[in-house]
């Protein structure tokens, strides 16, 4: 069946391509899409208002696209722009405090997904992705999650108040340099692996609008792995399960060798594109 739009919706979709192609050749990509989405968050159209006739390329449409173009060359993504991004089926508030979050990262869930621990702890927590879905997965029933930054952790109270949950306890901790008392059933991390040297070579749109020490430990991109090592001995109980994301491929061997020394046995998970992503160490001692 042929649809048949009207001069008013494609007045809409005429003028969301010619920004987005504007932005095309400046070498931004899906931008017709991104832009839809932007106007659909604010509720302003839906994709099949511009299919129906129902929508109208009004002022404030064209200052919100406006707008985008705007942001979009100086290097923000869509979820920056947006305040918002989405980690295993959620939205989850973000801003400049915190990083944007990774699918790789859902691989850890999926990992845990049939398993169940009383008391887990997360170093780094940022927005509370990790932490906050552990728990409405109801695989950990209570979680302390710590971080440097106490506007990171501002952010992951406000989606901890969102999703209206329990049972996750924060606070400010600065984990190369204070100890945690505490014994845990589970210990997670996603820590800045990304060494100063590649971390220069990185897109303007992450090191622009993320911040550094969430990515970068500003030496080697193995000094977070080293700090785990009596991290392990010290807070997780016995049969008790850590697990870490590791960053590029390339880093594996070394982050291996790291736990190796110590004497600990690792399991590695790959994620979707079949890359090492996922260490994880039980404790046996």
């Amino acid at each position: 069946m042929q649809i048949i739009t009207n001069n008013t919706t494609n007045q809409v979709l005429k003028h969301i391509k010619t920004v987005a192609n504007q932005l095309s050749r400046q070498g931004h990509i899906n931008i017709t899409n991104e832009i839809i989405w932007y106007l659909e968050s604010l509720n302003l159209i839906t994709r099949s208002m511009l299919y129906t006739g129902t929508s109208q390329l009004t002022d404030e449409i064209k200052h919100i696209i406006h707008n985008f173009y705007l942001l979009k060359q100086q290097d923000f993504s869509l979820q920056s722009i947006m305040n918002q991004a989405n980690f295993y089926g959620r939205d989850f508030y973000i801003n400049r405090n915190v990083l944007i979050p990774r699918p790789e990262t859902e691989t850890i869930i999926t990992f845990l997904k049939s398993k169940q621990f009383t008391s887990g702890l997360e170093i780094g927590v940022g927005s509370g992705i990790i932490s906050i879905t552990l728990r409405l997965e109801n695989i950990v029933h209570s979680m302390t999650a710590t971080d440097i930054s106490q506007e990171a952790l501002d952010v992951c109270n406000k989606n901890i108040q969102s999703f209206n949950i329990s049972n996750i306890q924060l606070f400010r901790h600065d984990i190369l340099n204070e100890t945690i008392k505490k014994q845990y059933d589970i210990i997670i991390s996603n820590p800045p692996y990304i060494s100063l040297k590649d971390y220069k070579k990185l897109p303007n749109y992450i090191k622009k609008h993320e911040p550094s020490k969430a990515l970068t430990d500003y030496n080697d991109g193995l000094t977070f792995y080293k700090r785990f090592i009596p991290i392990i001995k010290q807070n997780l109980k016995k049969d008790g399960l850590f697990i870490c994301e590791i960053g590029l491929p390339s880093t594996y061997a070394l982050i291996k060798k790291i736990f190796l020394n110590q004497g600990y046995d690792i399991q590695m998970i790959q994620d979707l594109n079949k890359d090492p992503r996922i260490l994880i160490i039980t404790q046996n001692d």
